[in-house]
């Protein structure tokens, strides 16, 4: 098991040779957004000295196999990325157009209209659940920042958000702590009231630990489930 990159983890702990990467912010980069635009970012600050570019380690490994990788700057394997498709021939720091798959639609088309449920459209009573990223938790890099873990806590990995008639409805209110079932499974969580979340909605995050809504067996990928709630006292 060979591990590269630029945090310790369950993978880089498990490995019997790591491979120190630079960081994000350490380093350029070229990565596509969710629009399938390209976009280039430049190094903010400088890495510890003995890491480096994951682009520059395998170059390096690939003098150990018969054909080397043909180049050796960074301007050269962009040069590369660029001839192999044409939208990753981005100049500077600039970001090129959007790729012919995604036209100049939004890039929510066809996606589950949330907004549009309500409680009496589904076909059991209850909230839809949806879960989205823990996003000030969600990789290596946030996890060990004081500033995100701030932010995770103020966000609150087991809270369930509902708006404020549907709470109401339900019969509990911000802060108590409810019972969230789905099947035969259930689990506990803080409620919090926004008024932004539709009414037939209840809202919480995944892959944060001591996230509990991972313990009902659902997650992102995995449609919209129908939760209940039950107020608990004590």
């Amino acid at each position: 098991v060979i591990y590269l990159g630029s945090h310790e983890n369950a993978a880089s702990r498990g490995a019997a040779v790591v491979l120190p990467g630079l960081a994000l912010a350490e380093r350029e980069s070229t990565f596509t957004n969710a629009e399938g635009r390209v976009l280039r970012s430049d190094r903010a600050v400088p890495g510890p000295l003995q890491a480096k570019e994951d682009w520059r380690i395998l170059r390096a490994l690939s003098d150990r196999f018969p054909t080397p990788l043909a180049y050796d700057t960074l301007a050269a394997l962009r040069g590369a990325m660029g001839r192999a498709d044409g939208r990753y021939a981005v100049m500077g720091g600039g970001i090129a157009p959007l790729s012919a798959g995604c036209g100049q639609g939004s890039v929510t088309v066809g996606l589950f209209p949330v907004a549009g449920v309500g409680r009496k459209e589904t076909a059991d009573p209850g909230l839809v659940l949806v879960v989205e990223a823990a996003f000030y938790r969600d990789d290596a890099v946030t996890r060990v920042s004081p500033i995100m873990n701030r932010l995770a806590r103020m966000a609150g990995s087991d809270s369930l958000w509902v708006h404020p008639a549907a709470a109401a409805a339900w019969g509990v209110k911000a802060g108590q702590r409810v019972r969230v079932a789905h099947g035969e499974r259930a689990v506990e969580m803080v409620l919090a009231e926004d008024g932004r979340v539709p009414e037939g909605v209840a809202l919480a995050t995944w892959g944060s630990p001591g996230s509990p809504v991972q313990d009902l067996g659902v997650g992102e990928g995995q449609g919209y489930p129908v939760v209940t709630l039950v107020g608990l006292t004590g």
